[in-house]
């Protein structure tokens, strides 16, 4: 009989624990050096809906609650004044207690622990960051102070172009291991959470990837993954990005040329030689920047490589007043909505400029880096080799 007791009270005993591990949730506690007291802080989940919120106090904030399932979350603060939508840091939530450790300076750079999930993201992370460093550290820092300073300041001449190629270089050997890692993290994760936040980084543009690539990236995944949220909303984004893929032929759009007479960006376009699509306008100081190392390209690579500079400028006055400052010496055009109300910028997704696209004799879609030292890169190894 106790024997009987003792059983039934164990198997009590567990099925209060069972019931109380179903029932926890998650609690966030951070630790902040130098935050400011009385901030309201937010809590988001993967679709930008709010979780929760708090206060800071004595450098610290926290949340709590429960997820049916694991997923990306954000944390959000305004300080009032600031004129930026807030600074925030994303991280991986799930139902565990979860630290988070910084510095208020460095909002967007928290330590994270306490989520297995978080834990296999920093893996990965820390294969990279030494590749990183050195692509946008060393060699960043080397690229504006022998190619960029120069066409700031400008002093940009010939001689900036072959220092400048050879860093371009070593920056597309680093990409490439960058590329090589990731690649390998998502066939070898094809289940995680993980997985979709890297394709998510991976596919943040378009014109990066061929569709042949983009399907080589997706075919590993599970059927588990793909039925997810976050999957979707991939599928949604390269599906808007297909058309301007890698190796798919260029959109046209309408455009009116320095006589005011409009027509098609295709008008330009030469069968048969490399093209550039180079979107800018007169208020973009990065673009005009760029201009003097263009007229240098042209002269050496006119008869091969055909540049054609489009306008963003609204006003077009504005336009051709910076086309008589800068002189360029290559094909000025301006963009023009079409019927639809459409451009250059709808059609190419374009979030800012400068822009620049790399168009074969065939018209298909070659690179979008087309711009400083990259360009220079491209059109030594499709020319001088």
């Amino acid at each position: 009989m106790l024997y009987m007791k003792s059983i039934v009270y164990f198997a009590v005993i567990l099925l209060c624990f069972v019931s109380c591990r179903q029932e926890s949730g998650y609690k966030i506690v951070a630790n902040l050096e130098g935050v400011p007291d009385g901030l309201k802080v937010y809590l988001f989940d993967d679709t930008r809906q709010v979780l929760d919120s708090s206060l800071t106090e004595s450098g610290r904030f926290a949340f709590s609650g429960k997820v049916e399932h694991p997923l990306l979350a954000s944390v959000t603060v305004k300080t009032p004044g600031e004129t930026f939508a807030g600074r925030s840091f994303d991280f991986f939530l799930e139902n565990s207690e979860i630290q988070v450790k910084g510095e208020w300076k460095n909002f967007y750079d928290m330590i994270v622990t306490g989520s297995a999930l978080q834990d296999e993201y920093m893996v990965y992370q820390k294969q990279l960051d030494p590749l990183y460093d050195k692509l946008y550290q060393e060699l960043a820092s080397q690229m504006y102070q022998i190619y960029s300073q120069p066409l700031y300041d400008g002093s940009f001449s010939t001689n900036c172009i072959r220092p400048g190629i050879e860093i371009a270089r070593q920056e597309r050997e680093i990409n490439k291991q960058i590329q090589q890692i990731t690649s390998c993290f998502i066939k070898e994760h094809p289940t995680s959470l993980v997985t979709l936040k890297i394709l998510e980084d991976q596919f943040r543009a378009a014109s990066r990837f061929s569709m042949k690539e983009v399907n080589e990236l997706l075919s590993g995944l599970s059927p588990e993954l793909k039925q997810m949220k976050g999957y979707q909303a991939l599928v949604e984004k390269i599906n808007a990005y297909r058309e301007t893929a890698l190796g798919e032929r260029y959109i046209d759009f309408r455009v009116m040329d320095m006589n005011g007479k409009e027509g098609m960006f295709s008008d330009y376009v030469q069968p048969g030689k490399y093209n550039m699509l180079e979107v800018w306008a007169s208020w973009c100081g990065h673009c005009r920047v760029e201009i003097p190392h263009l007229k240098i390209v042209q002269e050496k690579y006119g008869d091969r490589f055909n540049i054609i500079a489009v306008s963003w400028d609204k006003d077009e006055a504005e336009w051709r007043e910076a086309v008589k400052e800068d002189c360029p010496n290559y094909v000025q055009l301006r963009a023009v909505k079409d019927a639809d109300g459409k451009d250059v910028g709808s059609f190419y997704h374009l979030k800012g400029i400068p822009y620049s696209l790399i168009i074969d004799g065939n018209g298909r879609i070659v690179t979008k880096e087309g711009r400083g030292a990259k360009l220079d890169l491209l059109l030594e190894e499709l020319y001088d080799k």
